[in-house]
Parts: C-alpha cells; structure tokens; sequence
C-alpha cells in the first residue's frame, strides 16, 4: 500500500509539475529572439514548434517557432531532414492561424501582415539554388486564395503568383490538381477579356490539357470570341473535332447566315435535319426554306414539324406559316384552309382572321386579272372587311395597320349606285360563291350587305 501511495505520489507531482512547466512558457518571454525560449536546445524547441503546429495551436507554435526566422538556421543538429523554407511555410499558416483567432480587427491585420511580409523575406534569404520557387508560388497564390477576404488586393495576388509558377513551369502546373491553377488563370483572362494573354496560354497548355481542363480552355475561347467572324473560326474548329455535335452544328449555320454564308449555313441546317430531324431542327430549316422562297419545300417540312409537337401556340404558327406560303403560290384554296386550322386552334387569335380577310382580298386579284373590275368583284370586299373587323376586335396590340386596310378596302366596296343598279339592299345578306363569278366558287361564304 505504501509504495502505490508513493508511485501515486510521484505520478501527480510529474503532472503538477508538467503543468506548471507548460504554463511558464504562456508568461515568460527570452530575451534574445534568435534564441530558442526558455533556455531550451534547437531541437528542442523545434519539436515543441512542429509538434503545436500540426495539432493546430497556433498561439503556442508561435511562440516555439519565431525564433528560427531570427536566427533562420539552415541546419538542426539532431534533424537531417530540416529545411528552413518549410519552417517559413509553416509560420506563414501559423501567423494566418493567428488570425482568424483574433476578434480583434487590428490585431488580425497586424497578424496577416506578419504572415505576407514573410513571403518577401523568404524570397530575399533563399537562392533559387535552395529552394523550388515554383512550389513557393503555387504556395503564395493558394494563401492568398484562401485568405481573399481579410487581405487587400489579394485575388490580384493570387493571379499573379500563379502566373509566375505558370511561367516557372508551365508543364508542371498544367499537370497539378487536373490543371486546377490553370483554369484559374484562364477563367480570369476570359472574364477580364485579355484576350492575348488567354490565347498564348491556350497554345502551351492545350496539348497536354486533362478533360476537365479542355473544356475551361472551350469555354475560355467561346467567351472571348464574340464577333461573329472570331466565333465562326472557333466553332469551326471545335465541329472538327467533334464532328456532328448538334449545338455546335446549330450555332455555327445561325452565325453562317448572319455573316451572308447562307449557302454554308443551308448545308449545315440540312444536315442537323438528316441526323436529328427534331421539331427544332425541322421548323428552322423550314424557315430556311421558306426564306429562299421554296414555299412547297418549306410547306412539307412545316407539317412535319406540325405532327412532332402538342405545343398548341407552336402549331397555330406553324398553320400560318403554311397558309401563308400557299398563298404565295396562289393556291388560295389552301391558303385558307391552314388559315382555318389556325383559327381552331386558338378562336381569340386576331392574326388568322386577318390572314383570311387578305386570302379573300387576294381572291379578287387573281379573279380579275386581264379583265376589268365589275360590280359582283366588289362584293367580295365585304367579306374582306368582315375578317379585318373581326381581327381588330381580337386583336389587343395597337390595330393601326388594321385600319388602314379597313379604310383601304371600305373606300373599294360597292357603290351606292352599284347596289342600286344590282338591288342589292343594305342590311341583307349575301353569298359570296359561284353566283358572282365561278372564280369564287370555292369561298361559299356570306356576308352582310354594307
């Protein structure tokens, strides 16, 4: 019992006495910096630093380590592994470390700038013959990336010490975290449009670049090329290398014929219907088509493009595009029954009641032509501006055009003395068709006499 009591004893004066032995070092302060604390040997001293730093006290690793920076020993009796730049790494975390412990604003700074005049020492003690400097500048751009927040121009900082290491070792850096760093440096000369800067990076690290880090440099180059011209030679290029991708293909034909290269952009357009004759693809080469004036080219690709979508508002345009073109060849009888379907499709759309009230006006065209105008002729434009009325009726925008065309074809209809002389009475109701000519056979539909 006696000697456990002992060895009890002796146990608790040990931790008592650790105690009071670690608790000394928090209040006591050597008097020459370049000298380990407290009397203690190098390595010692340098154990209790690294030992502090790695658990992440920082306040007692302070204290244990500033004493190398003074002396700034470049070897340790007792440690063939030591290098001193690592120990300023070290103390450039520990002083950031510091830091973000402190509430005080002051006292924070005054630790930041600890920690970055430590860069500049570094890189006037150290011979390039001593040191990497490559990891030193990917080490400096990584501080001040972390630490963006709480030090001034610090992204400027970031850039160029990455820049640097990028110059140091352009392959090096390339092939680091995927080409991390690299994409960094990419991104800002993209957002800050430097141009020259991003381009002449591209060509070094393009040949070597990771998937991850090919496709920064694609969308580098698509935002720094924004001419047309620029982003006709980079998409060609991109469609090279993966020939038949769809977007590329869709944007380089839309660039192709705002530039004048309609005859490219028709092939490309072509070709994204051939491999992928979705209802995009199809209604753009439509339009294509239709543009180029081949109305029954386009016509067949608007009714494929009709039965490829449920979208209602897409159909009803799609009817009127079609009524529209058969218009333009005259075939009126067509014209009119897609002008319908429209119509169906949505009952409170003014543009199909306009397109009909033009199809019928259209009617007397193609009825007179050769010959002169007659009394019966005219009857038509009543129906003509049945349509009109109705379209301005639907219509909510401003109906201005409409008014004119109401005006222009009110001051076209029969004559008082035309209904005299036809007895045809105001207010009745009259049947445009085969009666009046057998040109209007197929309208069949009545009006209202005006």
């Amino acid at each position: 019992m006696i000697r456990l009591n002992l060895n009890r004893f002796l146990t608790l004066g040990f931790f008592a006495a650790l105690i009071i032995g670690i608790a000394v070092p928090l209040q006591a302060q050597d008097e020459d910096a370049g000298t380990p604390p407290y009397g203690m040997e190098p390595l010692q001293a340098y154990s209790l630093f690294y030992e502090n730093f790695r658990i992440k006290d920082y306040q007692m690793a302070e204290m244990y380590g500033e004493w190398m920076l003074v002396s700034q020993p470049r070897e340790l009796e007792g440690n063939p592994r030591f290098e001193l730049d690592t120990q300023y790494r070290r103390m450039i975390q520990v002083y950031a470390g510091r830091a973000e412990q402190e509430s005080d604003p002051a006292v924070r700074a005054e630790y930041y700038d600890k920690a970055v005049a430590l860069f500049e020492d570094a890189y006037a003690l150290f011979s390039a013959e001593e040191v990497d400097l490559f990891e030193w500048k990917v080490f400096e751009g990584q501080f001040f990336q972390q630490n963006y927040a709480n030090i001034r121009n610090a992204l400027d900082r970031t850039y160029d010490a990455y820049q640097e290491a990028f110059d140091l070792d352009y392959q090096r850096l390339t092939e680091i975290s995927d080409g991390y760093y690299v994409r960094i440096l990419l991104e800002n000369y993209a957002n800050t449009n430097q141009k020259d800067e991003a381009l002449a990076m591209i060509d070094l690290v393009e040949p070597i670049a990771s998937p991850a880090l090919q496709g920064v440099i694609d969308a580098a180059r698509n935002d720094l090329f924004d001419s047309p011209e620029e982003r006709i030679e980079f998409l060609a290029g991109q469609l090279e290398k993966s020939p038949g991708d769809i977007t590329i293909m869709a944007e380089l034909a839309e660039l192709y014929e705002e530039t004048g290269e309609r005859a490219r952009a028709i092939e490309l357009y072509t070709q994204l219907y051939d491999q992928d004759p979705s209802y995009d693809n199809t209604y753009r080469l439509a339009q294509v088509k239709q543009g180029d004036a081949d109305y029954s080219g386009a016509n067949s690709l608007y009714l494929e493009a009709f039965d490829l979508t449920e979208d209602v508002d897409q159909k009803k345009e799609i009817a009127l595009e079609v009524s529209s073109n058969f218009q333009s060849v005259d075939n009126l009888q067509q014209a009119r029954r897609y002008a319908r379907q429209a119509q169906q499709l949505d009952g409170q759309w003014s543009k199909p009641a306009e397109q009909i009230g033009r199809i019928y006006a259209a009617a007397v065209s193609q009825c007179t032509q050769g010959r002169t105008i007659e009394r019966e002729d005219k009857t038509v434009y009543w129906l003509v501006l049945d349509y009109f009325e109705k379209a301005k009726r639907l219509t909510s925008s401003n109906s201005s055009s409409l008014d004119r065309l109401i005006g222009q074809y009110t001051a076209v209809m029969p004559t008082t003395e035309d209904k005299f002389f036809n007895s045809w009475t105001t207010g009745e109701s009259f049947t445009i068709d085969a009666s009046i000519n057998a040109c209007y056979g197929w309208i069949n539909e009545s009006t209202t006499i005006r």
